[in-house]
């Protein structure tokens, strides 16, 4: 099977599936990573299903990306840390990795049960990554208190730090995190209902749900060669363990 032969299933899987986006998805930052192994920075602003659709069929990507971070110019996103883009606010994803299923369900259930008791005011919805684990999201979670901040280098600062304290938090408790991971507010993650490039699709579940789970593959993926940009990820990841 061919890199073509992949697009070709992708551009057919998106063209009927159900699609979903988050209220506010026009404000975040949206990339695509094609099965040429590049990573293509989406540079409209999405504002419905059939427009983002549009884009999926057209470059059948092997894995779609948002911010989790909310911008008032998301299309302007860029490695600078502090640019026009303008950070206004974010989701938060808390995650782990885990090489067993029954270990990550676990994990998202005890963690979905200590939000419920000592933070019950956020937000969440849990995610299946599509991959090796469940992500625990909190939906605009600091919003009412960084949208007070008009400084954008300051509004930054206090997003980071408040990430660093519930992650304080959490860990005291006895519960692990992937902390590099979650407190990054410009990091991207897997977008609801499209393919992991496992084959797998990433889905929202219920916690009454997860005991009997199992990930639901939609599409057998092949390429004519490995995508080096996840072995540079994985990389980067151990080094911030």
């Amino acid at each position: 099977m061919t890199n073509e032969d992949t697009e070709n299933k992708l551009k057919e899987y998106y063209s009927k599936a159900k699609l979903e986006l988050s209220p506010d998805f026009s404000r975040k930052h949206i990339r695509f990573l094609l099965c040429k192994d590049e990573m293509r920075k989406i540079s409209d602003r999405i504002y419905d299903v059939e427009q983002f659709r549009s884009h999926l069929t057209r470059l059948c990507p092997l894995r779609v990306f948002s911010s989790v971070a909310y911008y008032l110019n998301p299309t302007i996103v860029g490695k600078k840390e502090f640019d026009n883009a303008i950070l206004l606010y974010t989701d938060m994803l808390l995650e782990d990795d885990f090489d067993d299923l029954k270990d990550a369900k676990k994990w998202a259930k005890t963690l979905w049960k200590w939000l419920d008791k000592n933070k019950p005011k956020y937000k969440k919805e849990m995610l299946f990554s599509g991959g090796r684990g469940f992500h625990i999201k909190l939906i605009k979670w600091d919003r009412d208190i960084v949208s007070k901040i008009a400084d954008p280098k300051e509004r930054v600062k206090v997003i980071r730090q408040m990430r660093e304290d519930l992650c304080d938090e959490i860990e005291k408790a006895g519960i692990s995190l992937d902390r590099a991971v979650c407190v990054d507010e410009r990091r991207i993650s897997g977008v609801p209902l499209t393919i992991h490039h496992s084959g797998n699709l990433i889905q929202p579940i219920k916690l009454n749900k997860i005991s009997t789970f199992k990930p639901k593959k939609v599409l057998d993926i092949q390429l004519d060669k490995p995508i080096k940009i996840f072995d540079i990820m994985s990389e980067l990841r151990k080094r911030n363990k």
